[in-house]
């Protein structure tokens, strides 16, 4: 919805308050009853909502005058199109003339096409005087031969005038002429109109209200005026109304008005965080609110973007980004500019108040005027920024998942579309993930994970997947609990930031555990039992993850007594689970190699946490076989990540085989078949333990083992 900065025109429009000032300008025309012409000046300054006040001021005057025989006659005049001086007299009184005429009264009529012809008599005069001069009527006998007989059967211009005068005055009808916009017209132009009332229709029983900002009149008179633009203004203004200061309050009713109106759309499910919202507020648009004008202009932007965007963003940042670009466009660019310090990953080493003055120092470069507001702007909106210049006075705490479910502008995969308003910046649209959380069945479920995979978006989906979790409807937990233990294997995308890195799998786990969290004990316990007695080496890789996690937060919370009483499982339930894993997989074991399982170290760990000794005879068996030992090295390798290297790092237990063991079995293995039988990434795995075996805590580069690689695939010997 849009709005025109069309001025309303009626009272039960009014949001701001006008309404008892627009009634009393009224009121006051209404009572002027002299028969002398009157101009009244209404000031206010660009954006105020002056027409509106007209507007409910002539309906005022008309309510009031309803059971008068005489009802005011009200005209509207708008001089823009005039090639003169004359031609701007003509086409008045041309327009007051039409006025009467219509009136449907005969004495009326007359008194209107005197006026025409008075008017169209100025079309011959080459100069109008200004205040001050000499009567219009003694310029005009100066020019009666040129007038002639064609001005009402040969009067002159001064005869005529003084008809008419004496018509109005013994018709005694009120008129009123409304010049509006007189603030946007030319200096020359502004003159013009005033002269015009002032001089030349300043006739009986009219009363001309003017409608403009002052302080652009007053300095445009100065062009004109010799620099005495406001005594030229108050000689032709006897009566000012000046229209109230438009309280703060005012504009955000018209704002919450106007901002209800485009959500009650059929559809619409947004939800508004009033915290959040009286924050954005206070700090991102009331500052920067001074005009009726300034909310049109707001609203009109906001309306576009919103719709475009209102399935991917939170509507309170996307008001407060419009606003800021449309009142302050200064800060916006400089926030369009510095993702990485807003949002990014990066980290900041500086204290905060040299980042705060290096943000104040950048904010002047972009030419903002008041640094302090915009830097409590941005604070409200990027919490990371607010932490980082110790601005947290403005921002409330937001924890990662909190930005991630309000689509907030903090959010770092979601910044650049609140600016380029491009979707397919968004890998995986809001709509698409709630569709995967709330309709979709596991089969379709299975084919959008392999879409994930594929584009590179399964970190993204994870995160937001994990983030939509507080929303999940009760009876859609289980499904997606069994999906996601049935596919957390293949589940393998990852993000590198120097030291840091992004796991999707490890998001994963935490979108299983925030799932389990949703449930009671006993649902938890019913749920992870379910998934055991599936009996896939996969799932019950997933499963001992999850077992093994609770085994820690059950154990802590014998320390703890509050979170003995927050218990995940009771420990008869701990144990019931344990006993199930520890059977089922003893059992599966007898007729697969768990080692061709991608999470056989989860399954290994979890076996052995659950104090089967069978465990160790198993794996002691399943190491005899050099093929399995390889296979070993590269489960229970780990990736890590440096600043500008990555690599693998092998843990083994030696329990089960020794570690110069496997590094004799590397150095005899046939390499060809190595190379043959083992992915590339296995090769890297194999490589990076045999190169660690001088210092097992060291971690071997990526490119250290490429090279170790290259030397298996061409034989050189070292």
């Amino acid at each position: 919805m849009y709005s025109s900065d069309k001025p309303i025109s009626k009272t039960d429009e009014d949001l701001l308050k006008r309404a008892a000032f627009s009634k009393n300008l009224g009121k006051a025309i209404y009572k002027y009853n002299v028969e002398d012409s009157l101009v009244i000046g209404v000031y206010g300054g660009w954006g105020t909502g002056k027409t509106s006040v007209i507007n409910m001021a002539m309906e005022e005057l008309e309510t009031l005058a309803k059971s008068d025989e005489k009802k005011p006659i009200i005209a509207r005049f708008a001089p823009w199109n005039y090639s003169s001086q004359e031609d701007l007299i003509s086409q008045f009184f041309k327009l007051l003339g039409n006025k009467l005429k219509i009136q449907g009264d005969k004495r009326l009529a007359g008194i209107g096409n005197l006026m025409q012809n008075y008017g169209g008599a100025f079309k011959v005069l080459k100069f109008i005087p200004f205040p001050g001069s000499e009567a219009v009527g003694e310029i005009a006998a100066q020019l009666a031969d040129s007038i002639g007989s064609a001005i009402s059967g040969g009067k002159d211009l001064s005869e005529v005038k003084e008809e008419l005068e004496k018509a109005l005055s013994e018709a005694n009808q009120k008129i009123v002429v409304v010049i509006d916009d007189i603030d946007r017209l030319t200096s020359n132009q502004i003159r013009d109109i005033f002269q015009l009332v002032k001089q030349v229709a300043n006739l009986p029983h009219i009363i001309y209200v003017l409608v403009m900002d002052r302080d652009v009149v007053c300095k445009s008179l100065k062009e004109v005026q010799n620099g005495k633009g406001e005594e030229y203004l108050e000689k032709i203004i006897q009566i000012p109304f000046t229209i109230p200061y438009i309280e703060g309050s005012m504009l955000s009713t018209v704002i919450s008005k106007k901002l209800n109106k485009i959500l009650e759309k059929p559809g619409n499910t947004v939800e508004v965080d009033n915290g959040y919202w009286n924050s954005v507020y206070t700090y991102c648009i009331a500052p920067y609110l001074k005009t009726v004008r300034d909310v049109n202009r707001l609203m009109n932007a906001f309306s576009f973007r919103y719709e475009v965007l209102k399935e991917e963003i939170c509507l309170e940042d996307i008001m407060a980004l419009t606003a800021l670009d449309v009142l302050d466009n200064n800060t916006y660019r400089w926030i369009g500019t510095h993702q990485d310090l807003l949002c990014g990953e990066k980290q900041y080493q500086s204290k905060s108040d040299m980042i705060l003055e290096q943000s104040k120092a950048g904010l002047v470069q972009y030419g903002v005027s008041d640094v302090n507001r915009s830097i409590s702007a941005i604070a409200v909106l990027f919490p990371r920024f607010a932490s980082l210049v110790g601005a947290t006075t403005y921002a409330k705490f937001y924890s990662d998942n909190d930005i991630r479910f309000k689509m907030r502008v903090a959010q770092a995969e979601r910044y650049s579309l609140f600016f380029s308003m491009d979707l397919s910046d968004m890998g995986v649209s809001r709509e698409r993930i709630k569709d995967c959380i709330n309709k979709y069945s596991p089969d379709d479920l299975d084919k959008e994970l392999a879409a994930f995979n594929r584009d590179r978006n399964t970190i993204f989906f994870m995160r937001e997947f994990v983030a939509l979790i507080p929303s999940v409807p009760y009876d859609r937990i289980n499904t997606l609990l069994d999906w996601l233990f049935r596919n957390l294997h293949t589940i393998d995308e990852r993000e590198s930031y120097g030291f840091f890195s992004v796991d999707a799998s490890e998001i994963a786990y935490n979108a299983v555990k925030d799932l389990l969290q949703r449930l009671t004990t006993e649902e938890r316990f019913k749920a992870l039992e379910r998934q055991i007695n599936k009996k896939d080496a996969n799932i019950l890789a997933a499963v001992g993850k999850e077992l093994d996690l609770i085994r820690a937060l059950n154990e802590k919370g014998t320390e703890d007594s509050y979170i003995e009483r927050t218990k995940f499982i009771t420990d008869e339930q701990q144990s019931d689970l344990d006993q199930l894993y520890s059977s089922t997989v003893k059992d599966l074991s007898k007729t697969q190699n768990l080692l061709d399982c991608v999470g056989f170290s989860n399954i290994i760990t979890c076996w052995e946490n659950t104090k089967d000794d069978s465990v160790t005879s198993y794996m002691q068996n399943l190491l005899e076989d050099d093929d399995n030992c390889l296979k070993y090295i590269c489960r229970m390798s780990e990736r890590w990540d440096a600043a500008n290297d990555t690599g693998w790092k092998c843990e083994i237990n030696e329990d089960y085989i020794k570690g110069d063991d496997l590094l004799k079995l590397i150095t005899r293995y046939d390499k060809e078949k190595l190379l043959k039988d083992l992915s590339h990434k296995e090769q890297l795995q194999v490589a990076s333990f045999e190169l660690s075996n001088d210092d097992p805590y060291c971690r071997v580069s990526k490119t250290k083992a490429d090279e170790k690689v290259v030397t298996w695939e061409y034989g050189i010997s070292e």
